[in-house]
């Protein structure tokens, strides 16, 4: 069976009492290890000090049987066993299978593996078989956190607001593991109100790393509230106006670039990713909109908005905050 790690915890019944092992693979090894620790703790609760059998391929070279060796051998404590193969490599369908057809115990067993293509007989095998729980773990989507914060908003009985919900998946820098810090944080909170605003998921979560790419993305998605409250935490960081001023100017000047390609009938998919670094390519569909509701035109009297603003700030005559903020509630206009 097929499920993706924010399904997990809906599993934890049939992980305890009817699946008889997991395969967790991706390109995203903190989202495997953190996913197959989960698996881990569910399945053993209370494990033992030899409830656990890690293993690595290494370890099999002179022992091939060893995985169904520690399967069939009982507990010393008289529990369950859960035989954890990390690294686990596209050739080794064989130990899966073996260890479904003969382990004669209520023993578990745990494969990790770095990503396996769809053709692989380990990833095949053990998708088609229904004892067997198939992970895959790859950089989420934006509609993946957007999931993971429902399904907590749900379970939670609060309410995100819009806003705050894209506050959360924008500070998440493309980590899964990250959000799911973050709701931790709002759990353990005394007495959390059951609606959730951007300002108080900012107090709540907020660690005083407020991101310049947040409050670019803010501005270029046209989000105002988020806008201000990114630009008040950046400048309490102590941000210099005029590096923040020149860093917009980057991606705007990059953003009318694309436009003009977008124009000239390039791909909008392959353009956003010449805009955004590779750890931001969860925004892509943010930036193909964007290239696609900002104008060439519009694009330029913002070029030329951050030059003056940036001559305004050097001028040693206005406040180059107030300057900048000025400007930034400008740019979020329609």
């Amino acid at each position: 069976m097929k499920a993706k790690p924010y399904q997990i915890n809906a599993l934890i019944p049939r992980l305890q009492k009817e699946f008889k092992a997991a395969l967790v693979f991706g390109t995203d090894s903190s989202c495997v290890q953190e996913t197959a620790k989960q698996i881990q703790n569910i399945v053993l609760p209370n494990a033992g000090p030899f409830s656990i059998i890690s293993l690595t391929p290494a370890d099999l070279k002179s022992e091939p049987n060893r995985v169904l060796d520690e399967a069939n051998t009982p507990d010393l404590m008289g529990g369950r066993r859960l035989i954890w193969l990390r690294e686990a490599t596209a050739n080794q369908a064989d130990i899966m299978a073996d260890f479904i057809d003969k382990c004669q115990t209520d023993a578990f067993l745990l494969m990790s593996a770095d990503n396996l293509t769809k053709s692989t007989a380990l990833r095949l095998e053990s998708e088609a078989h229904p004892d067997i729980l198939v992970v895959a773990c790859y950089p989420p989507e934006t509609s993946d956190l957007r999931r993971l914060i429902q399904n907590f908003a749900k379970d939670s009985e609060m309410d995100f607001t819009p806003e705050a919900i894209d506050y959360l998946i924008q500070n998440t820098d493309n980590n899964i593991l990250i959000l799911k810090n973050e709701l931790e944080k709002i759990q353990l909170w005394n007495q959390p109100p059951k609606r959730l605003t951007f300002t108080l998921i900012q107090q709540l979560v907020g660690t005083g790393t407020a991101s310049a790419d947040t409050l670019i993305q803010a501005l270029a998605n046209r989000q105002v509230d988020l806008v201000i409250t990114t630009l008040n935490a950046l400048l309490a960081q102590g941000e210099n106006p005029v590096t923040l001023v020149r860093q917009i100017a980057r991606y705007f000047s990059a953003l009318l670039k694309g436009v003009d390609k977008l124009l000239l009938g390039e791909n909008p998919s392959d353009i956003s990713k010449k805009i955004l670094k590779p750890a931001q390519f969860r925004l892509e569909e943010a930036v193909i909109n964007q290239l696609r509701t900002w104008s060439k035109e519009r694009l330029l009297k913002v070029h030329q908005m951050l030059l003056n603003t940036e001559i305004q700030m050097k001028s040693g005559i206005l406040d180059p905050e107030l300057v900048l903020r000025q400007t930034l509630l400008m740019l979020t206009k329609k």
